[in-house]
């Protein structure tokens, strides 16, 4: 599968998390979305890090600029789901209203990291990585995804790929 659509699956799960995220009325809910949540992230962090940006370096002439500032969303997100996460196991249970405005500024962090890469980087991979390597990166995704989940099952850590 093409790892652009891949990528993009993986943006629509997580924007349906933030929205169960959201949307949940018990702390028990939250708490629980909010752990699916991480490791939806972790993993496409990860890929994105360990096989995505790799290619994307040196492609075009912005490339080392985007990988800077996505590298640093990423670091945002991370805090803001330690955030949330803090404040969701903080007892006794903290106003909604900060919990609110910490989930805020997650979503805000997500849509400037999805829309960066659906509308700048997509656009150019699409156009300048030819159908078949971005089908074998998909594939890579796909690999390293499911050797993290059996790792899980397994209670080992998988090892880290990188494409060659």
């Amino acid at each position: 599968m093409d790892v652009l659509h891949l990528i993009k699956e993986e943006h629509e799960g997580i924007r349906g998390l933030l929205n169960d995220l959201h949307t949940a009325r018990s702390a028990t809910v939250r708490k629980k979305v909010l752990e699916e949540l991480k490791r939806k992230v972790q993993m496409h962090i990860h890929l994105e890090g360990e096989y995505l940006y790799p290619e994307v370096a040196g492609l075009f002439n912005e490339s080392s600029t985007f990988i800077e500032k996505s590298t640093e969303n990423h670091k945002m997100i991370h805090r803001s789901l330690s955030e949330v996460e803090k404040l969701l196991n903080k007892k006794p249970q903290v106003d909604n209203d900060l919990i609110n405005k910490k989930m805020l500024k997650l979503v805000e962090s997500f849509k400037d990291h999805f829309e960066s890469e659906e509308d700048i980087l997509m656009p150019k991979l699409r156009e300048l990585i030819p159908t078949q390597d971005r089908e074998d990166l998909g594939q890579v995704f796909l690999d390293v995804r499911d050797e993290q989940v059996l790792a899980v099952v397994g209670g080992r850590s998988a090892p880290s790929r990188r494409r060659h």
